[in-house]
Formats: structure tokens, C-alpha cells, sequence
């Protein structure tokens, strides 16, 4: 089997002091919040390294669904937010909301997380870089 291709970063972004925040607290203090804590987890990383912006599409939700009501749970504290259909609406200029097939967003994702246009700001600067330098290493003189 062919290995896919990340397109995101292999790591995320998270405050050290996620543990202690009030929701997370609460959200551990719950008979099932440990699920609850994994299938954060699982989203918050599948958002990075996918790039959606912590939106989180429809077919996630399997993944989800069968830890004891974890997504409700998370809505409930505050943690994810259930997209709606009123917040599928495109922006102007944009066939297609970017939430058109999402049922989560998580929460703050921005605060933390890369966002898709940090890592293509970055990424494009760094191939820029690279290609700088290698002309240098190419361009220099035997001496």
C-alpha cells in the first residue's frame, strides 16, 4: 500500500495549559470523558494535518459517534461547535461555503492550531528560501 502524502504539519499546536482550562476540566469531570478527551484529540490533529481550520467534515463523524456521545458532549461544554445550515452560507465570491461539509468546528482552532493559509504563507516562503539558497550553492565559483 502506497504511503498518502501529508499535506499538513506531522505535529499541532496546543497551550500547555489545556489540561487545567475550565472545559477541559469539565469535560474530564463527565462519566465519559475520557472518549470525549480522545475523540478531541483525534480532531484537533485530523484538522491539522488535513488543514481544514478545525472544521470537521460529515464523514468524520463515524469515527466519533460510537464514543459514548462524545460529540454531543463536546458541543454541550463548549469544545466544538455543531455547524448549522444557516452557517453553511458562501462567502461573497465563493461558489462553495468552506463549511458546506462539515458537521463540527472546532472550537478556537484558529488560537492554536496552523490555519491552511499560515502553512501555505509558510510553506511558499520556505520554497523560496530554498530555491535562494540553492542558486548560490550553484552559482558559486570553483576556487
Amino acid at each position: 500500500m502506497a504511503e498518502q502524502k501529508r499535506r499538513g504539519p506531522t505535529w499541532a499546536r496546543t497551550d500547555t495549559g489545556l489540561m487545567r482550562s475550565p472545559k477541559m476540566m469539565k469535560l474530564l469531570a463527565e462519566k465519559h470523558g475520557a472518549h470525549g478527551f480522545v475523540v478531541y484529540m483525534d480532531a484537533l490533529l485530523w484538522s491539522q494535518e488535513n488543514l481544514t481550520d478545525g472544521l470537521l467534515p460529515t464523514y468524520f463523524r463515524p469515527c466519533a459517534v460510537g464514543l459514548n456521545g462524545a460529540p454531543r458532549l463536546l458541543c454541550d461544554i463548549g469544545l466544538w461547535v455543531e455547524v448549522t445550515d444557516d452557517m453553511r452560507v458562501p462567502m461573497p465570491g465563493q461558489d462553495e461555503s468552506p463549511m458546506a461539509d462539515a458537521a463540527w468546528l472546532v472550537t478556537n482552532f484558529a488560537l492554536y492550531g496552523i490555519t491552511r493559509a499560515e502553512w501555505e504563507d509558510e510553506s511558499e516562503a520556505r520554497s523560496e528560501r530554498n530555491r535562494r539558497n540553492a542558486m548560490k550553492r550553484w552559482n558559486k565559483e570553483d576556487g
